[in-house]
């Protein structure tokens, strides 16, 4: 597993290896942006697109929307364990502040 972010900090313990985007990309974010919604995004050889691209292509709209706002719940109450575990450790709520900023949802 591997955890791919714009730009962040490692994850702590046995959290997946953080990979930093804005450190190895040549472009910014907005410039990558516009490709990503332009034809050239969608032109990719089914060899360089994840494992995934296929079955949800399958997928029709309404069924990708709810499979991933379902993906967006689990990994919202995965990062609120991993912050009250940590606000636990690092004496309350005082420091829950800097937990959170220093790990987006």
């Amino acid at each position: 597993m591997l955890h791919v972010v714009w730009e962040g900090e490692p994850g702590e313990g046995n959290a997946p290896p953080v990979l930093t985007l804005r450190q190895v990309l040549d472009a910014p974010i907005g410039e990558l942006s516009l490709w990503l919604g332009s034809d050239a995004a969608h032109d990719w050889p089914e060899s360089l697109r994840g494992k995934c691209c296929a079955p949800l292509r399958e997928l029709d709209r309404e069924h990708q929307t709810a499979l991933l706002l379902e993906a967006a719940r689990v990994r919202l109450q995965s990062k609120a364990a991993v912050f009250q575990a940590r606000a636990g450790r690092q004496g309350g709520s005082r420091r829950c502040g800097r937990i959170i900023s220093r790990n987006s949802v």
